[in-house]
């Protein structure tokens, strides 16, 4: 069986058998009408929200502009705090190329970005979580 025509050769020479009694019963009769399942994609709702979110930050930085036009004395002061965390690392692979060892891993993150303004009480803060796969050194000491 090493030579793939042999095996297609005897596939195509199988024949099918007889179906059972009860399963031709059965195929008499009409099958049961199914209901259509309407399918709904759950990033539609994440599209829509960030749509809101949009609105809202062009409304607050369109307001921040005209607060900042009327307090340029007074100094309006923005700040913008990022963190990212590591979530889980997964180990994909390991391989030696050129006498170093190297890693291939799935990492997953959590950024978080805060903005204070000084303008305005809003706060705005906003979570992703994104998937990377990287490839790093692996030392052994």
């Amino acid at each position: 069986m090493k030579n793939d025509e042999e095996l297609e050769g005897i596939l195509r020479g199988l024949r099918p058998g007889p179906l059972p009694e009860d399963l031709c019963g059965r195929m008499v009769e009409p099958p049961a009408r199914i209901e259509r399942v309407v399918v709904r994609f759950p990033w539609g709702r994440w599209l829509a929200g960030a749509g809101v979110v949009a609105a809202c930050v062009a409304v607050w930085m369109s307001d921040l502009r005209e607060q900042g036009r009327e307090a340029t004395e007074g100094g309006v002061v923005s700040v913008r705090q990022r963190q990212s965390v590591l979530l889980e690392s997964r180990s994909l692979a390991v391989i030696e190329h050129e006498g170093q060892v190297w890693e291939w891993a799935e990492e997953e993150w959590l950024d978080e970005d805060v903005v204070f303004c000084s303008a305005t009480p809003v706060r705005v803060r906003s979570a992703v979580t994104r998937r990377e796969v990287v490839c790093r050194p692996v030392d052994f000491d």
